[in-house]
């Protein structure tokens, strides 16, 4: 039970910081569905198949 009210401490406190990750979708080249697989995409904040548009 602790541990998911730090959870949601921590959450509010990123929020409010303005700390909070931003979704790697929408800086990901492989941000469209023919090659990204994820079942939570475009709303990911942590994917290890993330690779920059950029590069």
């Amino acid at each position: 039970m602790f541990s998911y009210i730090s959870k949601i401490l921590d959450k509010l406190k990123n929020l409010l910081t303005g700390r909070e990750k931003a979704f790697l979708c929408d800086t990901c080249k492989y941000d469209y569905p023919a090659a990204c697989r994820n079942a939570k995409r475009p709303n990911v904040k942590e994917c290890g198949e993330y690779r920059s548009r950029t590069t």
